[in-house]
């Protein structure tokens, strides 16, 4: 039930994140510009509340600015929602490692 319940859960995660990327970039003062595709992996701790700790950037094809951007655009959108209860109830501790590949076309 954990497996599944995260699962639903991080479909809805990657829609919020996307959103506050989305978000991100309608604000910043033009300095978004790829130049040409490219991804950035962040690692961040994700708790049961929704709350994102140390999160770093692992990786990335595109400039630094560009995943200080996707890495601050994950900052800004959080906190996002809390675990469900059959999550929480199973998954055993309060806090789980999240990697997410942020990909630009």
């Amino acid at each position: 039930m954990v497996d599944a319940s995260f699962s639903e859960y991080d479909g809805q995660l990657i829609d919020v994140v996307l959103a506050a990327v989305m978000k991100e970039q309608r604000e910043s003062s033009g300095d978004f510009y790829p130049g040409a595709p490219g991804a950035v992996t962040i690692r961040f701790n994700l708790d049961d509340t929704g709350r994102v700790s140390e999160p770093q950037v692992m990786g990335h094809t595109l400039t630094e600015p560009l995943g200080q951007f996707f890495l601050n655009a994950l900052q800004h959108g959080a906190p996002y929602g809390p675990w469900p209860d059959a999550v929480r109830s199973g998954y055993g501790a309060a806090t789980r490692p999240v990697k997410m590949t942020f990909r630009y076309d």
